[in-house]
């Protein structure tokens, strides 16, 4: 009993947890909408059967998002809306495609969606591994000083 209070006073423990944390919720939080993962293949062939409604490109993530008018069969059942991935080379090809399906296929729209980064991730991708750094030289220097009561005292 004792032993585990010691473990929870310690900051790494701490740290781990949080990170523990992260890394379960947030592939929860960024859900796909109901899109059903598709070959690229199964989402060019509808776009140019001219069986979509809507189709948006997410260009800095190279995916493809297609709003189905008749449900095409995917892992698990059918599903009449479904996402792809295609190669960064590829992309003007899609765009092309799209455009003069377009044209073709009135009614059914196309958008694009070219994604600005987040500063608020950035700012914490640059500085949490410096934070951390920071933070464990400052927990061994602690231990190296026989504990926290005479931390930075020099």
């Amino acid at each position: 009993m004792e032993r585990s209070r010691q473990l929870l006073r310690k900051p790494l423990v701490w740290v781990l947890l949080v990170l523990a944390l992260f890394l379960l919720i947030s592939p929860l939080l960024r859900g796909d909408g109901g899109y059903k993962k598709v070959d690229t293949s199964t989402a060019i062939a509808a776009i140019t059967q001219g069986n979509y409604t809507k189709v948006r490109l997410d260009d800095k993530q190279q995916k493809l998002r297609v709003d189905l008018k008749k449900s095409v069969p995917v892992e698990g059942g059918s599903s009449d809306k479904i996402a792809t991935a295609y190669p960064a080379e590829a992309a003007d090809e899609i765009y092309g495609l799209l455009v003069s399906e377009s044209k073709d296929n009135s009614g059914a729209k196309f958008d694009t969606k070219v994604s600005t980064p987040n500063l608020l991730l950035n700012v914490l991708l640059t500085f949490v591994p410096f934070i951390v750094i920071g933070f464990i030289l400052f927990f061994f220097i602690s231990q190296m000083q026989g504990g926290g009561s005479r931390v930075m005292n020099f």
